[in-house]
Formats: C-alpha cells, structure tokens, sequence
C-alpha cells in the first residue's frame, strides 16, 4: 500500500422518505437562499421538485430555480448559475438530479466563492479553495459525484470535456432515497452501472502491491453491479433493486476501495476527450473505451486481468484475453453496446486527432495512466480497437 488520505465528509441520508431529513439538515447548516439547481423535466413530472420547494419554503428558506441541466452539463449554464448566486446573494446550492446536476452544480458552487472566471477553476490555473455549501438529492445513481471531489464540464464551443476536483467541491449531505429512481429506465439504468464498474476498475488495475484488502472490496462491488446490471431488467419498480444498485454506485466513486493504491484512470481521460466531440451516456461511452483500453494493457502487464478473470467471473485459469472477453461477453449479454460503432459514434480521422492531442496534452510527460503509460500511439489503437 502507499500513503493516502482518506476522508469522506458527504452526510448520507439513505432511505425512504428521507429527502426531510437531508432539507434539515440543510437548514441546521445554515441555508437561508438556495439555488434549486436540476435537470429536463423528470423531477417535476415526478412531483418531486414540488416536494423539495415545499420543504425548503416550510423551513423558510428563499428559492432561486435554475433547471434544464443537460447530459454532459455545459460551462454556459454553469456561468448561469455562477451569475445567479452572485446577483441574488444565493448562500446555498441543491442540486436535484444525477450526475451532470451535481457537477454543474459543484462547478457553480466554486465559481459563485471565487472572484474570477469559473473557466479557470475548472481547466486547473487556480485551484478551487472554497465552494458554496452543496447538498444532493439523487435520482439517477452511476456517476457517484453525490460524495465525490470531482466534477467535469463540457465546453462545447471547443468541443471539450474538462475535469477537476477539490475538496471544497465535496456535497456536505446527499439524500439517497431509492424511490425517486423509478423513473430510471432499463439502458439509463444499464449506463449507471456500467459508471460504476468504471470507476472501480479505474482504481482495481493497479500495480502497487499489498493492497488485498481493497482488492477484495472492488471485486466484490463488480460483482454486486454485474449481478444488478442483469437483474434490473423487469425490475425497474423493485425498491430492493433500487436500493441495491444506488448504494453500490455511491460505494464504487467514494474512493473507499480506492486507498493506498495507485489508481489508472487513463479509460476516462480517453473517454471525457472523447465526450467532447460526441453527445452519448458517459457510462456508456466509457465502458467501451476501457475495453480497448484492457486489451491494450494486457498486452504489457497480464496478470491482474488474469486475477480479474478468475475472482470476477469465476474462471479457473483464464488468459488476459479470456478474462476481457467475460466482461464483453457479459456487457453484450445485457443488451448494451460494446463498440463505439454500437452507440452510434462514427469515428472521423479528425476527431480521433483531436482526442489523441488532448490526451497527449494532459500531463507534462505527454503520457496518461499509472498501471500502464500510454503515449500518443497506445490511445490512438485503444481507439481504434474500441471503434
């Protein structure tokens, strides 16, 4: 194991019901004008913003709405956002939603506690040092940004996605209920789990040794989510299943199968470069692209497939390729794509230049990834492959 820190600070209010007790607790924290940050259309078709605007009216609490976050949310609506707080005297944000709520809401958070461009936070010239208080009611579980650092935002007058995280940007409560993920449907459902398998394989590849202990807990949440990305079919109203599948999106990006291991992450960096130029399900997207990534990495370091083969899928002695073939069989087995060429992208010769430059660009070194470097020509291949 190496040195790490390990400190979550995300009150978690899981449960029926529980959407009180996280406005509460809202209130207790100081709330006294939020901005009511959310997405298209589903939280009020579900009754549940009215629910949450009556909360924090009865708690008396000021409301300020900004809705219509999209997929993949953008820097025009953050700057929105950012304005909005700073005109309004907004002290608060809650962001009701999934994953692109909660990150567009980080990033207004930040860029309302800073004087200056938002712009500079998120591409990294001035690290965040404080955000507006955040809290969090789910509704669609994969991303895990309800009790992350990390945010990312897409600038699509440059056809960018861009990460960035912090500790300030960390929601102070998420409430959890699996009620409010009904409304899910079965491939969005699909897509958070394969976000999840992601985030966990991002921090399972790993060459740092002594780290069984965590190997265990990541085998074990991609076995849960394997077995939740099959059984939610005909299941969508099964609160169990809800319940089941939010916890273990939330368990798989809260970093605790994560300590004291060197994590890759290289499969996202390809990915959110990717993100930039095509509008498709993050989980989606990304699993596809750490498939070509797995068998780009194999090539150089073959025994942690090998491991993941045999406790993951139960094979007695597989080969690298063996193992990564389990898991295309078992993403193809439930229905989702695992070419790029399946979502619907059509790789043109100038946007994989793009997304190779942007990867190339990431860090001094020009390389991307900790269990294997990859340089120019390796994401050039995963891309390839993935296609």
């Amino acid at each position: 194991m190496i040195n790490s820190l390990y400190k979550n600070r995300t009150a978690i209010y899981f449960g029926t019901g529980m959407e009180d007790a996280g406005l509460t607790e809202l209130a207790r924290l100081g709330a006294r004008h939020v901005l009511l940050h959310y997405g298209q259309g589903s939280v009020t078709r579900s009754g549940l913003l009215d629910r949450v605007m009556a909360g924090l009216t009865a708690r008396q609490i000021a409301v300020t709405e900004l809705g219509g976050v999209q997929p993949n949310p953008t820097l025009p609506r953050v700057r929105e956002g950012v304005a909005l707080c700073r005109a309004r005297g907004i002290d608060t944000l809650l962001a009701v939603g999934g994953g692109s709520v909660i990150d567009s809401a980080k990033a207004i958070a930040a860029g309302a506690a800073f004087d200056g461009d938002v712009l500079d936070l998120i591409e990294g010239r001035v690290r965040p040092a404080a955000a507006l208080p955040l809290g969090v009611i789910l509704t669609v579980p994969g991303a895990g940004s309800e009790s992350s650092p990390a945010a990312v935002i897409s600038d699509p007058a440059r056809s960018l996605k861009l990460d960035f995280a912090a500790e300030c940007l960390v929601p102070a409560l998420a409430v959890l209920n699996p009620e409010n993920t009904r409304g899910v449907g079965l491939f969005q459902s699909r897509c958070g789990i394969l976000d999840a398998i992601t985030h966990v394989c991002e921090r399972y590849f790993t060459q740092t040794d002594y780290v069984e202990v965590s190997d265990r807990l990541c085998e074990g949440l991609i076995q849960s989510l394997i077995h939740y990305g099959r059984a939610v079919d005909g299941r969508l109203d099964d609160y169990g299943v809800r319940a089941e599948i939010m916890w273990a999106c939330k368990l798989a990006h809260d970093d605790v199968a994560g300590v004291g291991r060197k994590q890759d992450w290289s499969s996202h960096v390809i990915a959110n470069a990717l993100g930039g130029h095509v509008d498709q399900p993050h989980g989606a997207l990304t699993v596809i692209v750490m498939l070509g990534w797995m068998k780009r990495a194999a090539e150089t370091s073959p025994a942690r497939f090998v491991q993941f083969g045999q406790r993951i899928f139960g094979l007695a002695s597989p080969t690298a390729a063996e193992a990564i073939a389990a898991f295309e069989h078992y993403i193809a087995g439930i229905g989702m794509p695992v070419r790029l060429s399946g979502l619907g992208v059509d790789l043109a010769p100038a946007t994989l230049d793009a997304v190779v430059d942007v990867c190339a660009r990431k860090n001094p070194s020009g390389t991307i990834g900790n269990f294997v470097r990859l340089g120019p020509n390796d994401v050039r291949t995963i891309l390839e492959t993935a296609r």
